[in-house]
């Protein structure tokens, strides 16, 4: 039986501790040398904190870590450079930001760990990756994890949304003229609502949340499943006294995520639900018992958004919004459809020409629409 976690987000922690990892380190690798400056947009336990982390240990020079994957023997280990680390996961709106940035925000310079205020008193992002990189005479990398999270956590006050919103505009508006400084920059977000103002200043940022070349670079394909958990699949269908097949069915059925890329391609699995399954041995909605973001739940009740015509319109095959629905500029003006498809709780099942019919991605998340948003909204 493989070593198995859910919960571990330190790629260290991780394989020092024997932990089974399906290896991705090759889409890391075709990252990596294909450009600088990234942004990549999932849900949450879709494990973005732990390939950020990993890509902290790949430039902080902890080969070790990487025995047995496919970068191992092909990534220069021995050039380091120093890791500004930044994660909003833990924020809330009863915290003061700049506390918790002054608190949260990490600088690795090789085997040393720094926060903010060893190199500055200011919250200037910009100041900071110069002090580093003149203290280092090396490139920065910059990683940000979930840095939306910071706005959902408003979403149901507007103007306090918006504003934070344009701060972090501001925050990063430098950084397409900081080339001589970043060696890397990577935000992930948890959704694709909140990014629009942040790529009118960062347009040398590259999107790769639906691009098809980096679909799998932290979850699973079916191929993966198979590859690496085909015995174990083997074991829950004697358990539950049915075929391998029909538990692999199954498992499709209930688990299947997302078409990131907008086109009838291979879908992906949430390493979460996965892990859970190999590791409890039962068909439970994992993902969705972890519970559901407040600032979700709240945004829907602010906004009164009528869920029960989203799922008759999704019944009926009439779901279909298009591209210039996408392009949000004001968090007003968003359509309900386009929320929750940004919100990860649908997905889109077709294309054509700029228009994209939507549907759910699996039976938990229908489970959820059909469940919980819907009874969310009381008849007036």
């Amino acid at each position: 039986m493989k070593k198995i976690s859910v919960w571990i987000q330190d790629f260290k922690k991780l394989i020092t501790n024997n932990y089974y990892y399906v290896d991705k380190t090759k889409s890391i690798y075709e990252l990596l040398i294909s450009n600088n400056y990234y942004f990549l947009s999932r849900p949450r336990r879709f494990w973005k904190s732990l390939t950020l982390s990993m890509l902290k240990y790949l430039y902080l020079w902890e080969k070790d870590l990487f025995k047995n994957t496919y970068i191992y023997d092909k990534w220069n280990f021995e050039e380091t450079n120093p890791v500004i680390y930044m994660s909003f996961a833990w924020y809330s709106k009863l915290k003061d930001l700049e506390e918790y940035i002054n608190f949260n925000l990490k600088i690795y310079i090789e085997d040393k760990e720094y926060k903010l205020k060893d190199f500055t008193s200011s919250i200037d992002l910009w100041i900071l990756i110069q002090l580093v990189s003149e203290k280092s005479w090396k490139q920065v990398v910059v990683l940000v994890d979930e840095y939306d999270k910071v706005i959902l956590e408003h979403l149901q006050n507007p103007e306090k949304a918006e504003y934070y919103r344009e701060y972090f505009g501001s925050f990063y508006s430098w950084v397409k003229d900081a080339d001589v400084y970043i060696k890397m920059f990577l935000l992930t977000w948890l959704t694709k609502i909140l990014k629009m103002n942040i790529f009118s200043s960062l347009n040398n940022l590259k999107d790769i949340s639906f691009d098809p070349l980096w679909y799998n670079i932290m979850w699973y394909t079916w191929e993966d499943i198979e590859k690496n958990f085909n015995e174990e699949l083997f074991e829950i269908s004697e358990d539950y006294n049915m075929l391998l097949e029909e538990v692999k069915n199954k498992c499709k059925l209930m688990y299947n995520w997302y078409n990131f890329w907008s086109k009838n391609w291979e879908t992906i699995f949430n390493p979460w639900n996965i892990n859970n399954l190999i590791l409890q041995k039962k068909f439970e909605y994992y993902w969705s018992n972890t519970g559901i973001p407040s600032a979700i739940v709240q945004y829907v009740k602010s906004k009164n958004i009528d869920v029960k015509d989203l799922v008759e319109r999704i019944n009926k095959n009439e779901l279909i919004v298009s591209e210039l629905h996408l392009k949000l500029e004001k968090l007003d003006n968003i359509l309900p459809e386009v929320f929750f498809l940004n919100s990860w709780y649908l997905t889109i099942r077709e294309s054509k020409e700029n228009i994209y019919i939507l549907d759910y991605p699996n039976l938990e998340t229908k489970k959820i629409m059909w469940e919980f948003f819907v009874s969310l909204i009381k008849p007036t």
